[in-house]
């Protein structure tokens, strides 16, 4: 049987959400994105952060350190496929 929290023991990052000082393994997505604004082109990163549903929830603005760099969530989490998994749109 496929144990979830090891999948993030291998690739997670160590996360806290402020409130409550939650503490938990994530792991941080960071894509850059190509925008074209009137044809000049302009780089803009969409962060994200993938964790176990069952540790932990968010909703908009809530502060989260991931690896020691704060970020705000953008909205409340999403679950993922089966629902193990869910992801959070962060902001710097």
């Amino acid at each position: 049987m496929f144990k979830e929290d090891s999948f993030l023991d291998d690739f997670g990052v160590p996360c806290l959400k402020a409130q409550g000082n939650v503490s938990f393994l994530g792991i941080l997505d960071m894509p850059d994105n190509s925008v074209d604004f009137s044809g000049a082109g302009a780089l803009s990163t969409d962060y994200s952060l993938t964790y176990l549903t069952t540790e932990v929830s968010f909703k908009r603005d809530d502060v989260i350190t991931v690896n020691r760099v704060k970020y705000t969530a953008r909205g409340a989490g999403e679950k993922q496929d089966d629902g193990v998994f869910s992801k959070v749109m962060l902001q710097k």
